[in-house]
């Protein structure tokens, strides 16, 4: 496998991380929105499908965020260990997967931003009827 193979692979799966990133700051924006935006008291039943629903996709999206990020730190150790001589095309970005430490830029603070996002959007969803306009009674 070539530098160049090696580093193809790499972008394509930034893209795959970008999507999943992308889902994360989506869901919860619709959540939160959604929840502001609701003009009612939520029924028992409706937060709790909602944070079952919620629950089943930050499983979901925490592993397949993981699974890219450990291709991806194989890719990064693969491009780093490859045999280029100092001055040749591609020395310096060998030379940078060499310093880079994937596990302690991005892989160390995932667990905390799933479980912040959790927090947050379990109590929201827990005190929204806090906040809820009542129904008139007519």
């Amino acid at each position: 496998m070539t530098l160049y193979e090696i580093l193809d692979l790499a972008a394509s799966n930034f893209e795959k991380v970008d999507g999943l990133w992308d889902f994360f700051i989506w869901i919860h924006l619709g959540i939160i929105g959604g929840l502001i935006v609701i003009q009612r008291r939520l029924f028992i039943l409706e937060r709790i499908v909602a944070l079952a629903a919620y629950y089943i996709f930050m499983v979901m999206n925490y592993s397949a965020l993981m699974d890219t990020y450990n291709y991806l730190q194989v890719l990064t150790l693969e491009a780093a260990a490859f045999p280029l001589q100092e001055g040749e095309h591609g020395a310096q970005v060998v030379e940078y997967f060499q310093r880079f430490d994937l596990d302690a830029v991005i892989m160390g603070y995932l667990p905390y931003v799933h479980g912040a996002g959790i927090i947050t959007v379990t109590v929201a969803v827990l005190i929204i009827n806090l906040f809820a306009t009542p129904a008139h009674k007519n």
